[in-house]
């Protein structure tokens, strides 16, 4: 296993260069800095070339050492960090990045030359700042003792100076170049100065040797067998209109035994400045050519190898981006000792900043399936912005406290976040919606959400939704949006453009959480989250009975009344019921005493329900579910609202706001005021704070929602086995659901959470508490439906047989043409089999109608007992399709028609 990395901050230099005076095995870039010591250590370690001829040096080995990177990644901090440690001779020793290194320990290194090319004009270069630079350190050290140093060896350096300082000026003034080479009446002596200038490689090479031996102390000259000057160019690409004339001093002169050149520069801008050069100095020919497409190509050729010759890939040191830096850590303190934050639990840089930003506004950011997150910016300059940001935060003690910071966090995201990476929309257009009011947003947010979905390529298409939600621009839909980007769309910056708004979301609705506008929480959430799909995490969702457990209907009556028992057992009073023979309330008498145990009835009853309709739009296509949360529960005529969608998800969401409850349920109408409400709410909230607390978090942060459905579906398997009757079953169902949510939230927010989420604790006026387990009821929710239904079903088939045997009472005209029978059953289906029957008593009252003269009933008694014998095989057919409409009759039964059929054939002539 890798040694775990930290990134330190130290407070006050945040935004400074980042210079370490040692270099610890547990830094960020400690793998980098081993690359570029083994780099160093090859390039040490060609001392060959000084032994061979000077035809053979044309083409030295190169010198240079790149660390490469974006915009802020810390090319500058690890490059002279790096060049810190080589020329520092104890750390040198003693880092383990030179552990392996002999020949860069046996090499003195002289103080490096740093070069800024920001400060270059168009009459000084490279040349002129290393030459400058070199002979002010010489001046220096030479005024401070001039005594130690002999007089010969001044004069040596001296001339070897002069002798650079004329190629250089020649080379920098071709005029006087030509003039002090070609002179047509001078002497032949001149012909020794033509190609002075093209020495200026050579000089320069003595210049360097001569200098690292006169500024090395007799010790070092001693002690080391190698001497290398260091020259450190810091950002050669951020100069555009001198680049290309850098680079090329750079590989014509410097590229020489005893100077190693340390370098950081973005590698692909420095080849954008090259193709611009190559651009103006071939463009008659591109021009020429007709082939624009194709020169262009030519040209970011060209530039790609000119750029692999002066910088060769095998010395590039690509940093790492910060989101994917693993096993690492973040340490930000005061100083040596007093630390501000340090991570102690995550092993991700990734993590450990949204710990941190956890910690300071209590909103939760979880890493994606790639363990990374797009809030975290993707260099290292950002990165420690933000943790500078986040870490000068007050640690919050309370909402208002918690509050502030989500003020200055929301203020980044508008500010920097936004701006950096919204791509794919005008960023002031997501900036505009930070305030907006939620419905708007909504509207907005699914806008773009539906635009982008529909231009992107990348993405499998997913089928329409088969149901309806009361409204469009409801939370439901948005977070249905989040889903479908999540698990149908592949394209990166797609992600990213889905998660920017669930970055609003989330500031959003902590905003509300932390302001204690619950009431305006519940609005903005608006009853569903999940809708169907909450059927895939609740365990066994259907169950082996014919409703399905995570979403039922149940008569609101009989709702009210089973809460009503419940309340009143739990409280050991007399809970007046409904009566379930009426579909209208009264209101309360204003001295009820039983008042606030009425109030417990109705929150536990807005609690547990919401109202759903099928709609059908034409006869073709199957009803369509309609979701609605916003129609009220009690009309302003009294009347309920029937039937109720009973679901645990209105549950654990209508926890979050009892507040709103009193708008959903319309109780005002009932003579119960918002004050009595909400004493009564407010002593619920006290009681249950933790657990409310927690359903809260997790609905007010959309990572913690999109994640929590993850885990309860991957979890959802429960435990039936055993004696369990349906209710246990449904019970055992309900507890590993909220086993789930309790484990979740360990897992995600709090290791110590310890509540039972699914015992709610009810208190009257006097202080007697009762707790209500939300899995008993829930199983006597579910056990009650399935009777009433069952009831209620049976009742059904028995009106519909009712229905049926009616429809035979009928009138028959003695001109009335006689009806069709099938004399044997070919379709043996209870329906025709009906039909038959039914044309067999109308061809018998017709023939009764038709000799009723001859007194039929009573000349012949075998007709009174024919017809009543079809009418009460006419019934058991009816019953049998009630119960089985899909399916032919029995043999036995199809036996029976034709023994009719046969005994009824002389009604069916003609007489």
């Amino acid at each position: 296993m890798k040694n775990e990395k930290i990134l330190t901050i130290i407070k006050g230099q945040e935004f400074k260069l980042s210079l370490k005076d040692k270099i610890e095995i547990n830094d960020i870039f400690y793998d980098q800095y081993l690359e570029a010591a083994a780099m160093l250590e090859n390039i040490v370690a060609n001392e060959e070339r000084d032994k061979q001829p000077d035809w053979k040096k044309a083409e030295t080995e190169n010198n240079i050492i790149a660390f490469c990177g974006e915009r802020g990644e810390g090319k500058s901090s690890a490059m002279f960090t790096f060049i810190n440690a080589v020329v520092n001779e104890k750390e040198q020793k003693e880092s383990t990045i030179f552990a392996q290194c002999e020949n860069v320990k046996n090499t003195v290194f002289s103080e490096p030359i740093v070069i800024d090319p920001s400060a270059f004009d168009n009459v000084h270069n490279v040349l002129d700042i290393i030459i400058a630079s070199l002979y002010r350190k010489f001046s220096d050290k030479y005024d401070v003792s001039p005594e130690r140093f002999a007089n010969y060896r001044r004069e040596e350096l001296l001339n070897e100076f002069q002798k650079v300082y004329k190629d250089i000026s020649l080379l920098n003034d071709p005029v006087k170049m030509l003039e002090e080479e070609y002179d047509y009446e001078g002497s032949i002596e001149k012909i020794s100065k033509m190609g002075e200038s093209l020495r200026l490689r050579r000089d320069l090479s003595n210049l360097v040797k001569l200098y690292l031996d006169y500024m090395m102390t007799e010790d070092s000259r001693n002690q080391y067998t190698s001497k290398k000057l260091l020259i450190a160019i810091d950002d050669l690409d951020m100069c555009n209109a001198n680049a290309y004339k850098m680079a090329e001093q750079i590989r014509k002169y410097l590229i020489i035994p005893d100077i190693v050149i340390v370098m950081a520069l973005k590698v692909e801008q420095l080849q954008l400045c090259v193709q611009e050069e190559n651009f103006k100095n071939y463009s008659n020919v591109l021009k020429n050519q007709g082939k624009i497409a194709g020169a262009v190509i030519d040209v970011e050729d060209m530039a790609e190898r000119y750029i692999a010759k002066l910088i060769p890939k095998s010395r590039r040191i690509y940093l790492p981006n910060v989101r994917y830096i693993e096993n690492a850590k973040i340490v930000y303190q005061k100083n040596e000792e007093e630390i501000i934050y340090a991570d102690k639990i995550t092993n991700s840089l990734n993590a450990s900043l949204l710990d941190l930003i956890y910690m300071k506004t209590g909103m939760r950011f979880l890493l994606n399936d790639e363990k990374m997150n797009w809030l975290q910016p993707d260099n290292l300059r950002d990165t420690v912005n933000l943790i500078s940001l986040l870490g000068d935060m007050k640690v919050p003690e309370n909402d208002s406290e918690y509050l502030d910071n989500i003020e200055k966090f929301t203020e980044y995201f508008e500010k920097e976040w936004i701006p950096q990476n919204c791509e794919l929309v005008n960023y002031k257009e997501v900036q505009n919606l930070i305030r907006v009011p939620y419905l708007q947003l909504n509207s907005e947010v699914w806008y773009f959400l539906n635009e982008n979905y529909k231009k992107s390529d990348k993405k499998y298409v997913l089928p329409p939704a088969s149901f309806q939600m009361e409204r469009t621009n409801c939370f439901f839909w948005i977070l249905n949006w989040f889903t479908t980007y999540k698990n149908s769309m592949f394209d990166k910056k797609d992600n990213k453009f889905a998660y920017m708004f669930e970055i609003l979301y989330t500031l959003r609705l902590n905003n509300l959480q932390r302001s204690r506008c619950y009431e305006e929480l519940g609005e903005f959430i608006g009853g569903y989250i999940w809708g169907p799909s909450f059927d895939d995490i609740i365990p066994n969702a259907a169950g082996d009975n014919p409703m399905v457990r995570s979403r039922f209907f149940f008569s609101t009556m009989s709702v009210y009344n089973l809460f009503s028992e419940k309340v009143g057992n739990a409280f050991n009073i007399t809970n007046e019921l409904l009566d379930p023979n009426k579909d209208y309330i009264s209101k309360l008498s204003e001295n009820d005493k039983e008042k606030e145990y009425k109030i417990f009835n109705w929150v536990m009853l807005g609690l547990f329900s919401n109202i759903c309709k099928e709609i059908t739009d034409n006869i073709e296509n199957p009803p369509m579910v309609r979701y609605i949360y916003n129609s009220n529960i009690i009309f302003s005529n009294y009347r309920l609202n029937n039937p109720l969608q009973i679901c645990l998800e209105n549950y654990i969401i209508g926890i979050c706001s009892l507040e709103s409850l009193y708008k959903k349920l319309n109780i005002e109408i009932l003579g119960i005021s918002k004050e009595d409400f909400q004493k009564v709410i407010r002593r619920i909230e006290n009681d249950n704070s933790n657990k409310i607390h927690a359903f809260r978090t997790i609905f007010s942060n959309i990572d913690l929602i999109m994640r929590f459905h993850e885990y309860c579906w991957k979890n959802r398997q429960s435990k039936e086995s055993g004696n369990k009757d349906e209710r246990g079953k449904t019970r055992a169902v309900v507890d590993r659901f909220f086993r789930n949510i309790e484990r979740f939230y360990r897992e995600y927010i709090d290791k110590n959470f310890e509540e039972k989420l699914n015992n709610l604790i009810l208190r009257d006026s006097d202080g007697e508490e009762a707790v209500i387990n939300i899995s008993e009821l829930y199983a006597d929710l579910l056990q009650r439906s399935i009777e009433e239904s069952v009831s209620f079903e049976e009742k059904q088939k028995q009106d519909k047989v009712k229905e049926m045997m009616d429809s035979l009472d009928f009138d028959v005209q003695p001109d009335e043409p006689l009806q069709s029978v099938s004399t044997y059953l070919k379709n043996k289906s209870a329906e025709n089999v009906l039909k038959n029957v039914k044309n067999i008593i109308h061809n018998m009252k017709r023939y009764q109608v038709r000799h009723k003269d001859e007194k039929v009933e009573g000349d012949n008694a075998g007709f009174i007992i024919m017809r009543e014998y079809a009418i009460d095989y006419y019934q058991r057919v009816a019953e049998f399709w009630v119960e089985n409409p899909k399916l032919d009759i029995p043999e036995e039964m199809s036996k029976e028609y034709k023994d009719i059929a046969k005994d009824c054939s002389k009604y069916n002539e003609e007489k």
